[in-house]
């Protein structure tokens, strides 16, 4: 005959019930685990608690299928990671009435600005809004 350790340990997700373990083993940058009287705490840091999304909106002096402008903004270093979409709100001039199909859209980030090409199915102009977030 033989004992096992009881699996005693329930383990859960915001609260939700995932199961029963008898070791829990926590790896990764920064992660911590604690303890405190019968529930163990794991922080996990990063996330998209501390970032900012930022719009900008500029104005495209002529029709074109690749349009490029640049973000001015004192957060972006030469090592910047950058996420860019295309904004939500009204378009005006020659975009008012069109559908917009964006094909591409990549950044060139430097010390305090970056450069973005934006490639479209059909020419754009006119002012157009783009979210981004520095990371």
């Amino acid at each position: 005959m033989s004992l096992k350790p009881a699996n005693n340990v329930e383990v859960q997700d915001e609260g939700v019930s995932q199961g029963f373990v008898r070791a829990l083993n926590f790896t990764g940058a920064g992660v911590t685990a604690t303890v405190a009287g019968s529930v163990a705490t794991v922080t996990v840091p990063g996330g998209g608690a501390g970032s900012t999304i930022t719009e900008v909106t500029p104005v495209f002096a002529y029709s074109s299928k690749r349009q490029v402008f640049t973000i001015v903004d004192a957060a972006i270093s030469a090592l910047s990671k950058l996420i860019i979409t295309l904004g939500t709100n009204l378009l005006t001039g020659d975009n008012a009435d069109d559908d917009i199909e964006l094909l591409a859209l990549s950044t060139v980030p430097g010390a305090g600005s970056a450069e973005v090409y934006a490639n479209f199915l059909t020419p754009v102009g006119g002012a157009m809004t783009f979210n981004y977030m520095v990371g």
